[in-house]
């Protein structure tokens, strides 16, 4: 997965990543592009730590500036490309959020 501007990613690429914080935080997902083979190439964000999950998000072709709030602390984004096509890849900033406003403490990061 291609990250700011590197080379294309490669064929049969299988990612994953786990957000593990407690059920009472939210997830932010900001993708700033999600370029990758239409209808083939998918970035899907799952509820809960494993692909059992309910299906939360899935987006494949490109689009721009896409936000999505996962309700719940755990959630599990997984990018999985077929065996022929490749593209640039995807972008996608995350921020957690403590529903309470009391101690608003968050985390946020690139991947």
């Amino acid at each position: 997965v291609q990250i700011n501007g590197g080379p294309m990613y490669q064929n049969g690429m299988i990612c994953k990543w786990q957000f593990d914080y407690p059920e009472w935080h939210s997830i932010t997902f900001t993708f700033k592009h999600i370029t990758v083979e239409d209808k083939y190439d998918t970035v899907k964000i799952f509820d809960g730590l494993t692909e059992h999950g309910k299906l939360a998000f899935s987006q494949d072709g490109h689009v721009r500036d896409k936000v999505v709030t996962h309700k719940g602390g755990r959630a599990l984004v997984k990018f999985l490309a077929d065996q022929i096509q490749n593209d640039v890849g995807f972008e996608m900033h995350f921020k957690v959020n403590r529903k309470c406003t009391a101690d608003n403490v968050t985390a946020d990061g690139v991947v």
